[in-house]
């Protein structure tokens, strides 16, 4: 039996300058909540190319106030075992001393005032925030003290107009040539639940986390997959279904939280017998004649609603309409749909050019990922559920409509 890592004692000052002496400096912060493998493989992506890199947890990002995180010392600790092997990575716990919201500036004013005027700081950021990076506190002065190394991610390639704009108003910014593992916290925290670290979290920081008894937000949904006899395999896909939904909702704009849910809960259905919906009180009579394909999807959202005590109805609609998608979806509705279709693991002729599509343009995704859907349908000799094509015949039409303005 494994034996949990004692987490660190936050020191009451803030960390010493580097141990070793360098010439550029790369600053990574974050949440880290949880540490996961894609900051593992950033880290060392960055100690490439910069002599030192300094990994800063942060204690409240200005990004998610508010939201849940383990605590500073839990957090601090899984870095330490995440990044320990790894020469030219050292852990600051400035942000977390400091205390209040971690603004960028003020960890990049503490850090120039320990590195003299010939290291080259550079501040890291996801190219998902060079759109508001103007909008950053005391910007100009960040501008001046620092460089910005842009870590590129699927789905957000910065428009040359934006970064003729950050270069106007005084921003030197480099762009990775690798684009960083599309992997989030959010992810992790479901991989948590689901006990599917693999590829997610190291192996050492997971132990730490069941140890510790961290994260469990998802532990109901879990518990219920389990009841409902989803299976290995429906599980796996659902977890890849859920990268794909974080990544869409982060480049679409809608609510990441809602996103993991929907997709958690999506197929909790697939399974699901007459004996253990009856245990529960659930009646699914009014959905036993609808094409086998789809029935899981309404059954799926009965459980959400009854079991999951899910209210939200654009999360409800999503599962609802995962599988025969339907006309006029909102924007949750499309991103569940596309995520379902275009997983990682899915692989059919057009897949590459959904996925593309989703990153690019939902509706445009919604037609190309519903035709492909009709004809497998129509090819297999199978009737065609009346929702699909309505929902086929409404995007194909918008999009008609789109181009011809």
């Amino acid at each position: 039996m494994s034996t949990k890592t004692t987490a660190p004692k936050l020191k009451t000052a803030a960390a010493p300058p580097l141990k070793t002496p360098a010439k550029t400096v790369a600053i990574f912060g974050g949440s880290f909540d949880p540490v996961h493998t894609g900051h593992r493989r950033a880290a060392l992506g960055l100690c490439r190319r910069f002599d030192s890199v300094i990994a800063v947890p942060g204690l409240i990002s200005p990004f998610k106030i508010g939201a849940a995180s383990a605590p500073a010392a839990d957090r601090l600790a899984m870095l330490s075992l995440a990044f320990s092997d790894i020469k030219g990575v050292e852990i600051s716990d400035c942000e977390l001393v400091r205390g209040g919201v971690s603004y960028s500036i003020d960890t990049v004013k503490y850090f120039r005032k320990i590195f003299d005027g010939g290291v080259k700081l550079y501040f890291c950021i996801g190219s998902e925030m060079l759109g508001s990076l103007s909008a950053w506190k005391d910007f100009s002065e960040l501008c001046r003290l620092c460089s910005f190394y842009v870590m590129r991610r699927k789905g957000f390639v910065p428009p040359p107009q934006t970064l003729s704009a950050l270069k106007s108003a005084g921003a030197s910014t480099e762009l990775s040539e690798d684009e960083t593992e599309d992997i989030s916290s959010a992810l992790a925290r479901a991989a948590v639940a689901f006990e599917l670290p693999g590829g997610i979290l190291d192996p050492a920081v997971y132990d730490y986390i069941k140890t510790s008894g961290l994260y469990a937000e998802y532990a109901p949904v879990a518990a219920l997959a389990r009841e409902f006899n989803l299976g290995a395999e429906r599980t796996e896909h659902t977890l890849r279904a859920c990268k794909t939904a974080i990544a869409l909702a982060k480049r679409h704009g809608a609510p990441v939280n809602k996103a993991v849910l929907a997709v958690l809960l999506h197929d909790i259905g697939k399974n699901a017998d007459s004996e253990t919906l009856k245990k529960r009180g659930l009646n699914a009579d009014e959905f036993k004649n609808l094409p086998q394909k789809v029935v899981h999807a309404p059954v799926g959202a009965l459980i959400a609603r009854e079991c999951a005590g899910v209210t939200d109805p654009d999360i409800l609609n999503a599962i609802f309409n995962h599988t025969s998608g339907a006309p006029n979806m909102s924007v949750l509705e499309k991103i569940v749909y596309l995520a379902d279709s275009a997983e990682d693991g899915r692989d059919y002729n057009g897949v590459e050019q959904v996925r593309a599509a989703a990153y690019d343009d939902l509706d445009k995704a919604m037609e190309l990922a519903l035709k492909i859907s009709i004809d497998s349908v129509r090819e297999r000799g199978i009737d065609l559920y009346y929702k699909t094509a309505e929902a086929y015949e409404y995007y194909k039409k918008l999009n008609v409509k789109e181009n011809a303005e």
